[in-house]
């Protein structure tokens, strides 16, 4: 379109530990190709040892460390993802162990003619449902004529002029969405025919309450078994109803509300887990719903731990060895010392023995003969 404007819009939201508001990703559109690139990474020792994971807004993939999609991905590294499209939603995702977890969000947005600045969506999260809502619609004659369709990150359609999803929205309504459950990302498009084309874009994001200093997580690593409490919760009501998912740093679930991994978990719950490894590092998530959705890493040096662990196990057994040998020796000093005095005193002895073998109840001394003259 010759005569459109084009509005592009970055947004970056960074939720984790160390994703300050000084760390933002650029997005840079080519002919043929799109690069994200994180301008400012976080301050950490050996960055190009850490695992890092690109994926789009619905978690899929796009290239790690060790791999990528050949047919979309051009080149990929720490900091810098170049594809052969162009994607609204990027997120790469850093595990750097011991020093953080790291999230960044790349949005690029093409705002189109009309969805300017001044068009914003305000977002309302309620106890059962999630209200978006465009407050600056664009000016044109009978708004009520134009199509709109709402969809989601993924482009399915939750609503438009004519049908709904049912099980999911509430209402709609050609400048709001209400929906049953919260989306991180919803789009509005809106034709007026020939007074134009708009995109409306609402971004809800779920800060992370629980991935702070404040909540701390504390491993203990026992001999079987090592177990990741969570030694300070958020202040919500009936904790006990939120939803909990504990992982591994691959993000496989090892367990939750409703199950586990039997061969591996011992125990489990909303603060705590107990399994019969040591992993270097666990998540816990957890959804309370309109209370607020929150996140705690635990780390553990697991290596070094089992190290310890074993120099205390060796220590223990020298210990025991030394405590067995003292407690053999002692009681053959006492048996030599019973057998010597034995054979010390052994004359006195027998005539004790035999002294008390002759003697007789009543007699006040020897017995005697008494012959008759």
């Amino acid at each position: 379109m010759s005569g459109s404007v084009l509005w592009v819009l970055i947004f970056n939201v960074f939720l984790q530990v160390g994703s300050t508001p000084n760390n933002s990703c650029v997005v840079t559109v080519g002919v043929k190709h799109t690069a994200y690139n994180i301008t400012k990474m976080p301050n950490v020792s050996d960055l190009e040892d850490c695992e890092y994971t690109w994926a789009n807004a619905s978690k899929h993939v796009l290239a790690h460390n060790l791999d990528k999609v050949p047919e979309l991905v051009m080149s990929k590294s720490v900091d810098t993802l170049v594809i052969l499209e162009c994607i609204n939603h990027t997120i790469l995702s850093l595990n750097c162990y011991s020093q953080g977890d790291f999230n960044f969000h790349c949005f690029y947005v093409f705002l189109q003619v009309g969805s300017t600045q001044n068009n914003s969506c305000v977002v309302t999260v309620g106890v059962k449902h999630t209200a978006y809502n465009i407050t600056k619609m664009p000016k044109v004659s009978h708004l009520e004529h134009c199509e709109y369709t709402w969809a989601n990150a993924s482009k399915h359609v939750l609503a438009n002029n004519l049908d709904k999803v049912p099980e999911l929205v509430m209402s709609k309504s050609v400048d709001t969405l209400v929906i049953l459950e919260c989306m991180n990302y919803t789009i509005l498009s809106l034709d007026c025919y020939s007074q134009g084309l708009f995109t409306f874009h609402c971004f809800y994001v779920f800060l992370q309450v629980g991935s702070t200093q404040n909540n701390s997580c504390v491993v203990t690593v026992g001999v079987k078994h090592t177990a990741y409490n969570i030694t300070k919760m958020p202040k919500v009501s009936h904790l006990e109803h939120c939803e909990y998912t504990w992982a591994n740093a691959s993000k496989h679930v090892l367990a939750n509300n409703l199950d586990k991994v039997p061969e591996l978990v011992m125990r489990k719950s909303v603060d705590t887990l107990v399994i019969l490894e040591c992993m270097n590092y666990t998540i816990l998530s957890l959804d309370c719903y309109s209370q607020g959705l929150f996140t705690f890493h635990c780390f553990c040096a697991c290596s070094e731990r089992a190290t310890l662990q074993k120099d205390k196990e060796k220590q223990m057994e020298t210990s025991n060895r030394w405590i067995y040998g003292s407690v053999v020796i002692v009681v053959i000093v006492i048996i030599l010392v019973l057998c010597f005095l034995v054979y010390r005193y052994k004359d006195d002895i027998s005539r004790k023995c035999n002294h008390l073998s002759n003697y007789t109840p009543g007699n006040c001394g020897p017995t005697s003969t008494v012959e008759d003259v």
